[in-house]
């Protein structure tokens, strides 16, 4: 009589944390369940036993253009009348790590995060990048058609909040709103390529305000301006 083969160890893991319960959350039932196992495996949980050979790192960096350019492409036919600069902040704004941070605690990704520790589940950047590789995951499993619609029905009921107060979504106006009231002046940025990216600073007079980083210059000067209107409280 034939052996039946052993069931897939990640197989196991899927069952071990009942990821059947966010894909009720995400409103998607993958059809490769290993994918979403993957995507939730942090660096510190490969190795924990020798079936483990995989972590989230390549599904969290396809995820991230999956999001980027979904936000991009939402934005882009949303605001027809809008320039690039408004554009790219709103972008900067879906996209940022605050905001994803958010969407991994509102599917209680820390719940199905496999790491070596409690502590590093509830770490800001994991689940940031945990959500990043669970939305790489769904892209490879159902298409950019699919993984559109449920990526924009999750951000649908924040980016109208976000994206309809102009004082929230133009961080760079905003900014220079207040400092042409307080002293007549504008704010200056200093912007300095930093690998594959950009990073900005932001000063009033010669106070530096803000920090920030972006794929682009205007993004790093938005996410720059963004800092210093949170430190400076400004409504």
């Amino acid at each position: 009589m034939e052996r039946s083969k052993p069931e897939n160890p990640l197989i196991l893991l899927y069952h071990s944390k009942r990821l059947n319960n966010l894909e009720k959350q995400i409103g998607y039932n993958f059809k490769n369940k290993i994918l979403l196992v993957q995507s939730l495996i942090h660096s510190s949980f490969k190795g924990a036993s020798q079936h483990v050979d995989v972590d989230n790192e390549r599904l969290e960096f396809l995820g991230d253009a999956v999001i980027n350019f979904v936000i991009s492409d939402a934005l882009y036919r949303d605001y027809k009348k809008e320039d690039e600069g408004f554009l790219s902040v709103g972008k900067h704004i879906l996209s940022s790590r605050d905001f994803l941070y958010a969407l991994g605690q509102k599917f209680e990704l820390e719940h199905f995060v496999f790491t070596n520790s409690e502590e590093i589940s509830k770490n800001k950047s994991v689940l940031e990048n945990t959500f990043e590789a669970v939305m790489g995951a769904l892209y490879i499993d159902a298409g950019i058609k699919r993984v559109s619609e449920i990526l924009m029905g999750i951000l649908k009921k924040y980016s109208s909040l976000i994206l309809e107060k102009s004082t929230v979504f133009n961080p760079k106006g905003v900014l220079q709103e207040y400092t042409m009231k307080r002293s007549k002046s504008v704010p200056k940025y200093i912007v300095k390529k930093a690998g594959n990216s950009f990073m900005a600073e932001v000063f009033i007079g010669e106070k530096p305000v803000g920090h920030g980083r972006g794929p682009s210059k205007k993004e790093a000067e938005a996410s720059a301006a963004d800092d210093a209107v949170k430190k400076l409280k400004i409504k």
